[in-house]
């Protein structure tokens, strides 16, 4: 840990130590902001770490985040405070590194006087693909007092305006995540698809589409402010950062991986409405003009990764190759279950065959919406152009 170096001092040792399989970061386990125009002073300390010792800086980062004493650097981004309680002071920061400004906060969430925000460890997450943390923000002025009408999560300020007590951070940078950077080296297609759908979902929470969504009663995030930085070139270097309303336990919001019975209808009800908003043929496709030309630009032409289009092309033909090894792999498990018991065991071996020959036909017949399936022999776009609706779904958690 160092207190007391300039970029200048830092620069050759953390390539170095970088270079080695080691990790250099500032006190709270963000990497050090290289980037022309900002400060040249490492502010926010430094720790270096050699190759294996990853988990021992992770620790040490964590306890810094509780650190009174460290946390009190970020008094000048964050606002002053008498007691500090920990916070994600590693995800709580804008693409170029620096500590949220509460100044910026308040003027794209509230526009009025922020005292300053926390980011509650326990209010933060860190995914494989992004990462994110609840802000709970102070305002000046008579914020922070009473509920504001219409909405549920905020307060009334002293010049009548509503300001949310809370807001939801999203950040993705795509060089500091670990999975990003595998994927760049070993499977760069997926990469590049990964950065398009963080594109994808910043884009309509930022549309007019959206805004009207939210208009019509259907629940989703407002945004107050979206940043993206995509790089086609280069997809490593593609940023993306999400402000927006948040969905918080103390406005009665709860997240549950289960759903009960009447969770599940309420669920299923909220769906539809979002499909019905969305229906071809329905008033937005009809007469949303610029909004309906701005969402059909957004969002992926056919929903999910599994569309043929965003495969790699060759995945196609390796069906044959890829069933065999997995059969030789899991033969015992194949004997011994019931399931397959007098199933012919040539069919069993040539299935991989038989998949690979009709493969291309079955994904284009099953993507009516994606026009480069749709040419291989699909059902077509157009014939399938009635049943077109927005979709939200992901299979990633995070």
């Amino acid at each position: 840990m160092h207190f007391g170096t300039s970029l200048w001092d830092t620069a050759a040792p953390e390539a170095l130590v970088r270079a080695s399989g080691g990790r250099v970061s500032d006190l709270f386990g963000a990497p050090l902001v290289h980037r022309t125009g900002g400060p040249l002073k490492n502010a926010l300390g430094v720790v270096a770490s050699a190759k294996g010792c990853g988990a021992a800086h992770a620790s040490l980062c964590k306890a810094m985040r509780s650190d009174p004493r460290a946390l009190a650097l970020l008094a000048e981004s964050a606002g002053p405070r008498e007691a500090w309680g920990a916070q994600a002071a590693d995800v709580a920061r804008g693409l170029d590194g620096r500590p949220l400004c509460r100044r910026w906060l308040g003027e794209a969430v509230g526009g009025g006087e922020l005292l300053r925000y926390d980011a509650p460890e326990e209010g933060a997450f860190r995914g494989m693909m992004s990462n994110g943390c609840r802000l709970d923000l102070v305002w000046g002025e008579g914020g922070g007092e009473g509920e504001g009408a219409g909405d549920s999560n905020g307060a009334e300020g002293g010049d009548g305006r509503v300001r949310p007590r809370s807001a939801f951070y999203k950040r993705v940078v795509m060089g500091e995540l670990d999975a990003a950077r595998d994927k760049a080296r070993e499977q760069p297609a997926k990469l590049a698809r990964d950065a398009r759908s963080f594109g994808v979902e910043a884009g309509f929470l930022a549309s007019a589409a959206c805004a009207q969504l939210l208009a019509a009663g259907v629940h989703a995030p407002r945004a107050y402010r979206v940043e993206m930085r995509p790089d086609e070139a280069s997809p490593i270097d593609s940023a993306f950062s999400m402000l927006l309303s948040d969905f918080s336990p103390e406005a009665g919001w709860t997240q549950v991986g289960l759903l009960d019975a009447g969770q599940a209808r309420r669920s299923l009800a909220a769906l539809a409405r979002l499909h019905a908003f969305f229906w071809e043929g329905g008033a937005f496709s009809t007469s949303g003009g610029e909004a309906a030309a701005e969402l059909e630009a957004a969002v992926w032409p056919a929903g999910m990764y599994t569309q043929p289009s965003m495969q790699p092309a060759a995945q196609f033909d390796r069906l044959a190759a890829k069933y065999t090894e997995h059969s030789e792999r899991l033969r015992p498990r194949f004997h011994a279950a019931e399931e397959l018991a007098g199933v012919d065991s040539e069919r069993l071996q040539t299935l991989g065959q038989r998949l690979q020959r009709v493969a291309r036909d079955a994904a284009a017949e099953s993507h009516p919406f994606d026009d480069v399936a749709a040419g291989a022999g699909g059902a077509g776009g157009n014939a399938a152009r009635r049943f077109r609706t927005l979709i939200h779904g992901d299979p990633k958690a995070a």
